[in-house]
């Protein structure tokens, strides 16, 4: 249905505005395409939010804001996507952060969860390594009995566009090796 319609907003306490005039209009938009395409016979799936840092300390206020304008359109829809990125995979930190973010999906959302992309954006990591990381992912929502019942889709971060600086092109996997994981 579309990606990061937040994005351009600051979730901070100290932001002036979280955008609640784009998530209303996000919520209406989202609804139109959902009848119209759940009237074509199509499975409808919501827009992600922007995956916020992943922190014990920053609860990012106007996110749920947000959630709670555009609740009520997404969750008509048969699934609710999700964004989920990391800052490394080096440390039980790193796997608890994606723990918490994997709970918050769940808990936000009361379809089922796509995780439409996951993405480890560190230039320090290989290829292999980052699949790795989202190899050791998939195993935690397969290992756990909620999120392996309610998130029904797990891809890591693809794109066929140039980056022009909007993305960092360290997300892209490109090495064969790291696909033979799977």
């Amino acid at each position: 249905m579309g990606c990061e319609p937040d994005n351009g907003f600051r979730m901070d306490y100290g932001s002036p505005d979280w955008g609640q005039s784009a998530a209303y209009a996000e919520g209406r938009r989202v609804d139109e395409l959902r009848r119209l395409l759940a009237w074509a016979g199509y499975r409808v799936v919501s827009s992600a939010l922007t995956c916020r840092e992943i922190s014990e300390t920053d609860s990012a206020p106007g996110l749920h804001t947000w959630r709670e304008i555009v609740g009520p359109a997404y969750q008509q829809c048969d699934g609710c996507a999700w964004h989920l990125y990391m800052y490394d995979w080096t440390s039980l930190v790193d796997q608890l952060r994606a723990m918490f973010a994997l709970s918050k999906a769940v808990g936000w959302w009361h379809k089922p969860v796509w995780i439409d992309e996951i993405g480890l954006p560190t230039k320090r990591l290989s290829n292999v390594q980052q699949m790795q990381a989202y190899v050791a992912v998939a195993n935690m929502i397969l290992g756990q009995g909620v999120w392996r019942d309610r998130i029904e889709l797990l891809c890591p971060f693809i794109s066929a566009g140039d980056p022009n600086g909007q993305w960092d092109a360290s997300l892209l996997i490109k090495d064969i090796e790291a696909y033979r994981l799977l």
